[in-house]
């Protein structure tokens, strides 16, 4: 635009795209992972009854499900097939 030569437009593909794309949400799968192990090493802390504070933790832990559901949202996106019209 500012030097005022044309702009090439490239027409994306309109068909659907099958497939699994797990790959392009492995950030999402580890911190989904290490939320998970850390809720379990902190329940396992609370049996054996090494934490100080159990309610903080437990506030923790419920803001640790919150994320791993937005979390999983976007996993399932990732992982999502259209219905086949066969």
């Amino acid at each position: 635009m500012f030097t005022g030569r044309p702009i090439k437009f490239q027409v994306t593909p309109k068909q659907r795209q099958s497939g699994i794309y797990l790959r392009l949400v492995l950030p999402q799968l580890t911190i989904v992972a290490l939320t998970i192990l850390g809720m379990l090493w902190c329940i396992y802390r609370f049996a054996v009854g090494q934490l100080e504070n159990p309610w903080l933790y437990l506030l923790n832990g419920l803001w640790a499900v919150y994320n791993v559901s937005l979390f999983w949202v976007i996993i399932r996106a990732a992982i999502w097939q259209p219905k086949s019209t066969s």
